[in-house]
């Protein structure tokens, strides 16, 4: 049989080795899991924009050719030329709609510096 003396010596330094092991998880297990965790993600988000990266390189060329259509086919820099396109780019919509339209009165809204607003003064009055 063991000795009181001997199983008291054991039980002691089972508990301390119980404590020591509840202090390690808390003190290196638990933040080393959690800095693991954080990497995860980290690393998932960065593959993730790295995927979206290279989708846009692959498209590069025609996001680049559709800019350019973009930028070449905008309204006139004169403002009389950029409003005759857009009442040209409105009776071409009446016409492909089929809608007829009474009268095109625009006016101009001068309400910020440097920018202007062209409005129909009565959008209820087309006749649909």
């Amino acid at each position: 049989m063991i000795k009181i003396q001997n199983r008291q010596h054991i039980l002691a330094f089972l508990a301390a080795a119980g404590v020591a092991l509840l202090v390690a998880d808390k003190v290196i297990l638990a933040p080393l899991i959690s800095g693991w965790k954080q990497r995860s993600a980290r690393i998932a988000e960065l593959k993730k924009s790295i995927s979206q990266g290279s989708l846009v390189l692959q498209r590069e060329s025609r996001i680049r050719e559709r800019w350019q259509h973009m930028r070449a086919h905008t309204l006139p820099e004169d403002v009389s030329e950029a409003e005759n396109e857009v009442l040209k780019a409105f009776e071409r919509w009446s016409d492909d709609s089929h809608i007829s339209v009474s009268s095109i009165k625009p006016q101009c809204d001068l309400g910020m510096p440097g920018r202007r607003v062209w409005q129909h003064p009565d959008p209820g009055s087309i006749p649909l």
